[in-house]
Order: structure tokens, then sequence, then C-alpha cells
């Protein structure tokens, strides 16, 4: 079942504060430990494995011991036995480091360890299944993300992270149609650079996710003023949240866990 719905992902993934200030979590995936930014094959390959992570570890224990090779053909990753394989070893040690997953070795040394979920903040806490009330809403990413978009080379680090904001803004708009995403409001926001948004919105756009549009606005209501021209975008349908799940959904323990379950 849960399989079929996506992942939810939390907003506390986009931002969240405390009294030390503003958390950016997506941002911080992106972004080598370094502190520098960019969202290259790494920082791709780092949020596309965490979200693959909340898709499929909707057991009760929220973990997985999926071998290497698993997730590396789920992400589309070259050579997935070897090379693929050791991307795979090396991203999740990494993840352990930032704080969203732990690592469990094995019984025998030569089977999978297991990985289990934190929480998307990024706090090291235990991971919950969102339940969508105040102070825990979330965003569900589609199945299909991982059956055509996460595997395609020309996806982008960039182009991945925007379409989590996309989904987001298209929640939080209720609906998927002439979605804008202002450059002054998306550093703050989303902790991320003018040159992710930009390269993000032309990578989604060139891989038919997002319908790029010009629209002309007129915030004055006066014929004598010049009309401003604005970027927005289209959502495809098919990429979009699926409907919301029934509150009694979220509240019944899982029937059967995606990890006892024939899963790609």
């Amino acid at each position: 079942m849960y399989l079929r719905l996506g992942a939810p992902v939390r907003d506390s993934f986009f931002r969240w504060e405390d009294e030390s200030g503003s958390h950016y979590p997506l941002a911080s995936l992106m972004s080598s430990r370094s502190g520098k930014a960019g969202g290259g094959r790494g920082g791709k390959t780092r949020l596309a494995l965490y979200l693959s992570l909340l898709w499929v570890a909707a057991g009760k224990d929220h973990s997985s011991n999926r071998p290497a090779s698993t997730w590396a053909a789920l992400l589309g990753l070259s050579d997935p036995d070897r090379a693929g394989s050791r991307a795979i070893r090396a991203t999740w040690k990494e993840l352990e480091q930032r704080g969203f997953v732990t690592i469990s070795p094995a019984a025998k040394g030569d089977d999978p360890p297991t990985i289990t979920l934190l929480r998307e903040d990024g706090s090291r806490r235990p991971y919950t299944r969102p339940q969508g009330l105040e102070g825990d809403t979330y965003r569900r990413i589609p199945e299909l993300a991982w059956r055509s978009l996460f595997p395609d080379e020309e996806l982008t680090g960039p182009g991945l992270a925007m379409y989590l904001v996309a989904l987001r803004t298209a929640g939080k708009a209720q609906t998927i149609s002439r979605l804008v995403f202002p450059a002054d409001y998306f550093r703050e926001e989303y902790g991320l650079g003018e040159s992710t948004r930009k390269a993000g919105l032309r990578n989604l756009s060139y891989l038919g996710v997002l319908d790029a549009r010009q629209d002309s606005t007129d915030p004055y209501g006066d014929p004598s003023r010049r009309r401003r021209r604005r970027n927005t975008y289209d959502l495809l349908e098919a990429y979009a949240s699926p409907p919301p799940i029934p509150r009694e959904e979220t509240e019944r323990p899982a029937q059967e866990s995606p990890e006892n379950r024939r899963w790609p």
C-alpha cells in the first residue's frame, strides 16, 4: 500500500527554526560538508538515496537491509554491482555522518547492513511517519518519480532539488498551474542559491516535468502602466503529489512492510 502512495517528506526538510536560527536540511544535503554548494552528482545521489529510503522504509522499524546493488539500480547508477554499489555504500556513510540515517552492521560479514531512517530535519531523532497535523505537515513524492525521473541520467542535482520545491509550492498553492519561484523569496525559504534555482528550473523544463510560460501581470489595474512579465510553471500532473491519505490510513499501522514485497 505505502509504496504506491509514494514517499512523504516533511516540510521541516525544507526549513525549520529553533533558538539558534534557520536550518535547511535539503540545502545541506545538496552541499559538501566543507560548505561548498553546487548540487553536483554527490548532492543528487545523497538526496535521491535518502528520498528512496523514505519511500521504501514504511515498515514499523523504518529500516532496510537491501543490497547496495539494488539501490544503485533503483537510482540508475552505472555498473550497479561494482562502482554503483561502492557509491551507495559511501553515500550511506555520508548520510549517517550528517544525521539522516543510522547504519547497523550485519551479523554476517557478507550480508548488507541495516539502514534505519532518522528524521528529515537532520536532528538525529528517530523517524516517525508524518501525520499532516499542524507542525508536522508534509508533501508526498509520487511513485512515478522513481520509475522514470530519478534514474534519468539527465536529471541534475539542482533539478531534483527544484522538483521537491515544486511539489511543496504546488501543495501550498493547491494548484499545479502557474507556479512561481520568486528569487527574493527562494534563498530565505530554502537556503539554496540563485544558480540552483535557475539551473533546476531549466533542467525540469527540459525533462518535461515543468512547462514554462511567461505571463503578463498588471498589479496596479491601470492600463496606462506597462505590464510586467513573469515566468510561471505548470507541474505535469503525473509528477504531482498523490491525493491526501484519509486520516484513518495515516493512523493505522502498516499492514505489510515494503521490505516484504516485490520491489524494483
